[in-house]
């Protein structure tokens, strides 16, 4: 049988209030209990001490206890006549006529059984003792209580009167006030039960509130909408929730639109070449051009570029999936600086650029572990940007440097430069701050996208700003093993 949360939550909530309500009035009832029976001892050890006296005085007139002794009867009529009448004890009786509450009743009832029954328990359990605690009347419970106090004559003990206390409740009244009380636990239990049942109802409305809309929100979200946010009402643990799922919700949001830009992208970035590519074949099929070697040369630079865009997309891929080709080792990265820029000097100055290089002769030897391959991929596409976006004549500054352990590197053109707003997307894959003039460059939108994920490879940090050349600044910080 499957339980719906918001039963659960009830359930839970209702077993706590009825386990506490049962704990208090159960608690109430013992002390209650406990502490009217204190209050009868009390009382009856007090109207002991005077009924004690009365003792006293017949010791006085007889000089011993043989009265008590000859006659078995005589305790129980002196407990009838001396003992404080009931209502004398407990107060006026009402309208409870039949409790006997008169003490003339209550010695009319006793005599009727004398001399050959003992009279009608409406009195103490008492007792006498001689001067050694011996029993001379009265009653002698060994697996009950007794209360003794001590009848002294002359300033001697001459004996012990005894009152014993029983377990339970033996005096109508008593049992009346107790049952009332018990009622009334009862009442007031029942009443805090059913006050904890709304309680118990209302909490569970308000609790499963932010949940129900949190189901609702991850429906909507299920059927891809994902502008669905949910209002954040509280600054508990439900809020917090609130706000990571607002969170979530909105970089799927981000996520579905780059997505989207990003197949809308790549199928630009193909059919381009492809179209060219395909152009071209035509005209040479249909006669228009001769297959001579610049024709082919045309259709071997558009192949290759478009090789490039997959290579280039398919490297991506692998390295966002986290297997992207990777031999990492001790290797020296600033040799590798210098190659490569070695490899760009020639075809840079024949392009109108020239470079100022300012390389840490004591860096040479500083080593990391990276892939020399993929560092030498990440400076030549930040040498092949600088030589593709600046304008000619130009220059390049690459400056190199160590701080705490860290390999920085920057490379700063003449310009032009980028937008304040376009600098964050740099990074981006197939993101161009000016479109038309980088396909007329030839350039993909690749490039910085591929560096950033071939520094995260190697734990290191990439970042651009614009240069007070007038170009683009490009900053790169790669970990090193001997600071």
């Amino acid at each position: 049988m499957k339980i719906r949360l918001p039963v659960k939550i009830f359930l839970a909530f209702l077993a706590v209030s009825i386990a506490s309500v049962s704990m208090v009035v159960t608690a109430n009832r013992y002390f209650a209990n406990r502490n009217f029976s204190a209050y009868l001892r009390f009382k009856g050890m007090k109207t002991l001490a005077v009924f004690g006296g009365s003792l006293t005085d017949y010791y006085h007139i007889y000089g011993n206890w043989n009265p008590f002794i000859n006659d078995p009867n005589l305790f129980s009529k002196l407990v009838l006549e001396k003992w404080p009448s009931n209502e004398q004890l407990y107060g006026p009786s009402g309208s409870d006529k039949f409790l006997a509450s008169d003490a003339s009743v209550a010695t009319e009832i006793a005599l009727s059984a004398l001399p050959n029954a003992p009279p009608r328990r409406l009195y103490p359990h008492l007792s006498l003792f001689d001067a050694d605690k011996n029993l001379i009347a009265g009653e002698n419970n060994p697996f009950k209580e007794v209360s003794t106090i001590p009848l002294k004559v002359d300033g001697s003990i001459v004996g012990w009167v005894g009152l014993i206390f029983g377990d339970d409740l033996t005096h109508p009244l008593d049992q009346q006030f107790m049952k009332k009380q018990s009622r009334v636990f009862h009442t007031i239990g029942a009443v805090v039960l059913l006050i904890s049942i709304i309680i118990a109802f209302i909490l569970t409305k308000h609790l499963l509130a932010p949940i129900k809309r949190l189901s609702a929100a991850a429906e909507a979200l299920g059927e891809r909408e994902f502008k669905t946010r949910i209002p954040v009402l509280s600054k508990d643990e439900l809020g917090a929730l609130a706000r990571q799922f607002n969170t979530m919700a909105q970089k799927l949001e981000i996520y579905e639109r780059n997505q989207r830009q990003w197949l809308s992208d790549i199928s630009h970035e193909l059919r381009t070449p492809l179209a060219i590519l395909i152009g071209e074949i035509k005209a040479l099929q249909e006669g228009i051009r001769k297959p001579d070697p610049a024709a082919l040369s045309s259709l071997c630079d558009e192949a290759k570029h478009l090789s490039k865009i997959v290579n280039d997309l398919h490297y991506l891929s692998l390295s966002e999936a986290g297997s992207a080709p990777m031999e990492m080792q001790v290797i020296k990265p600033v040799p590798v600086l210098s190659q490569t820029i070695y490899f760009f000097k020639t075809r840079m100055e024949e392009n109108g650029m020239s470079i100022n290089i300012h390389l840490d002769p004591a860096s040479a030897d500083l080593k990391m572990r990276g892939d020399r391959d993929r560092l030498m991929q990440l400076f030549t596409n930040l040498l092949e940007n600088s030589l593709t976006h600046t304008n000619k004549p130009g220059f390049l500054t690459i400056r190199q440097t160590r701080h705490n352990g860290t390999l920085n590197i920057s490379f700063e053109d003449t310009g032009p430069g980028v937008s304040e707003e376009a600098l964050p997307r740099l990074f981006e894959r197939l993101y161009r701050a000016d479109p038309s003039r980088s396909r007329q460059n030839g350039s993909t939108g690749l490039g910085l996208a591929i560096c950033k994920s071939i520094v995260d490879n190697h734990n290191g940090t990439i970042s651009a700003q614009n240069s007070e050349l007038g170009g683009l600044m490009i900053n790169i910080q790669l970990p090193i093993i001997n600071a």
